[in-house]
Parts: structure tokens; C-alpha cells; sequence
């Protein structure tokens, strides 16, 4: 549902069903909202001004009461595939 153009390579919003998610100025924005939300599911704050339009206190505070301290832990929150994290490890073995 995300277009190129939106420079949101992790669907940041994207919710299937057409919603296309967020949209953000620049390659480099866009990377930098998606390492950011990232960051906010271990339970930190940024580290840098936020630019992820998806980040505020209920997603921190959310997160730091069950922060995803390992890749499998993104399952069913960064991503809702339940596989996610097994995929993503499946993926990294291979590099």
C-alpha cells in the first residue's frame, strides 16, 4: 500500500486495506522515522528529534513495559506476522 515516493521503506501507518501510511520529505527522513520507531519498541526514547509521525508517550510507555529485547520479540508489535522474527533471523543468517 506504500508508494515509493512516500520514502516510508517500513510502512510506518500502513494498515493494509489501502491505507498507505505515512509520508516523509526525503529518503533520509524516512529512514531515520523508521530506525526512531524502531528504537521506541526496546523501550528508549529517540535519539535524535523525532520525525517518526507514529511516536509519542503511549508507545513509549507501552514499550517500556514490555520491550522487544530480541529480534523475535517484534512479532506481534513491530509486525503483526507471528513469524516475523524468525523470518528476519532466517534472512540475517543467510548475509
Amino acid at each position: 500500500d506504500v508508494k515509493v515516493e512516500q520514502c516510508n521503506f517500513g510502512g510506518l501507518g500502513a494498515t493494509d486495506n489501502g491505507v498507505s501510511g505515512d509520508t516523509y520529505d526525503s529518503v533520509s527522513e524516512g529512514l531515520l522515522a523508521q530506525s526512531q520507531h524502531l528504537r521506541v519498541y526496546t523501550g528508549n526514547y529517540p535519539l535524535t528529534a523525532i520525525v517518526d509521525k507514529r511516536f509519542g508517550n503511549w508507545l513509549l510507555n507501552r514499550q517500556k513495559a514490555n520491550p522487544a529485547t530480541t529480534i523475535g520479540k517484534l512479532a506481534g508489535t513491530w509486525a503483526m506476522d507471528s513469524s516475523y522474527g524468525d523470518r528476519l533471523v532466517s534472512i540475517l543468517n543467510r548475509l
